[in-house]
């Protein structure tokens, strides 16, 4: 059946250690990412960036099942095949220290794009709304931080040195 799942990954300092970057869940020896567009809007009265982002990928090992991506306090609503539209079933595993959870999507063999849906938490790490007050100014002003480990709160990605891709963001 298609949907989501939360699971008990039991993540330990060895099982992180032992990945190709320690400060993330994925893999690009299996997987690299090729595009993002990010297409959110911001509601400056929750702090809350809700819309989608378009993956683009290609598989290394062809025979790779799953893309598994860094995230953290993502509501995530639904994931999209971009060529067939069908949703993807989807694990969201514990959460682990400040690094967040693994997010693992099951591909279908085909599979080169995905559509995610989601929004981001109101304590995101990465997402700051000044009031008009702290900025002397008439209107909030929305603070993003997008190092690694705040960028995962914001955006589901693939953080590590071997992963560069070409990025479009939209605000609405």
């Amino acid at each position: 059946s298609t949907g989501h799942y939360y699971i008990n990954n039991n993540l330990r300092e060895t099982r992180m250690s032992s990945r190709p970057d320690p400060s993330s869940f994925s893999d690009s020896s299996q997987i690299k990412t090729t595009s993002l567009n990010i297409v959110l809007t911001a509601d400056l009265k929750s702090a809350v960036l809700s819309g989608h982002v378009d993956i683009l990928f290609v598989r290394v090992n062809k025979d790779c099942q799953s893309l598994v991506l860094d995230s953290k306090d993502l509501d995530i609503s639904r994931i999209l095949d971009q060529a067939s539209g069908e949703e993807l079933e989807y694990v969201v595993g514990d959460k682990y220290k400040d690094f967040g959870s693994p997010l693992t999507i099951s591909l279908k063999p085909t599979t080169n794009g995905i559509t995610v849906h989601y929004k981001t938490s109101p304590s995101a790490s990465g997402v700051q709304v000044l009031t008009p007050d702290q900025t002397f100014g008439e209107h909030p002003y929305l603070f993003t931080q997008n190092q690694a480990i705040h960028a995962r709160s914001i955006v589901l990605v693939k953080i590590h040195l071997a992963s560069k891709h070409r990025t479009q963001q939209s605000s609405l």
